[in-house]
């Protein structure tokens, strides 16, 4: 597996169209990007016996532990696309998505994103655990109707103030190494996204344990 790296690297930087020899973004990003990039050539790959030997040793050290299987199953839905209110095999909202992936183990979690933030144990942010649910407030600045969730800045009004998150709008699947796998709205798809991104970090409300 391991010499089929550099072919992955081949074309995961032709599947990224603003990877180039003239790339203006920071470096952290580029890899962050390519690495995502990385983990879905390596599903498409091995997607028949659920294989994940190039991120093995990051994310499924104890095969027989529940959260390495809550992450296995949510791996395996990576990139599938966002819908509102679907909750898969083709189509996911967020808690859709986190309700089915948790289902899968015969762990029932409530339905919506809202009620899932309610249940469980409530864990601090520096005590996250591999298979902790993560929630965020991604109301809008500007409407607060919409809770699309943008990782990119938000344009606001010339008189900037710090939002406060408050509500839970979003939820992920807490995946290790600062790192979470969701059905984003603003991505379109299930997507691997980081806390410390400033947009979900300052959009952070707490984490659960259902575990």
């Amino acid at each position: 597996m391991k010499k089929n790296i550099v072919a992955f690297s081949l074309v995961a930087v032709a599947s990224i169209p603003k990877i180039s020899w003239g790339y203006s973004g920071d470096l952290e990003s580029y890899f962050f990007d390519l690495r995502q990039v990385l983990i879905q050539e390596e599903l498409k790959v091995y997607k028949t016996d659920y294989k994940l030997d190039l991120f093995s040793d990051i994310y499924f050290e104890n095969e027989d532990d529940k959260s390495t299987a809550i992450i296995r199953y949510a791996f395996e839905e990576l990139g599938k696309p966002y819908k509102f209110a679907a909750t898969g095999p083709d189509y996911y909202d967020c808690s859709g998505y986190t309700y089915t992936i948790f289902k899968k183990l015969n762990i029932n979690i409530p339905r919506t994103s809202e009620a899932q933030g309610n249940g469980g144990i409530l864990i601090d942010r520096n005590r996250l655990q591999k298979g902790d649910l993560v929630f965020f407030d991604t109301r809008s600045i500007s409407n607060i109707n919409d809770i699309t969730d943008n990782f990119e800045e938000e344009i606001i009004s010339s008189e900037p103030k710090p939002f406060m998150p408050e509500k839970v709008t979003h939820v992920g699947i807490y995946i290790g190494s600062g790192e979470f796998i969701h059905a984003s709205s603003g991505g379109g798809e299930v997507i691997i996204s980081r806390l410390d991104n400033k947009y979900y970090d300052s959009r952070y409300l707490h984490g659960r344990r259902y575990l």
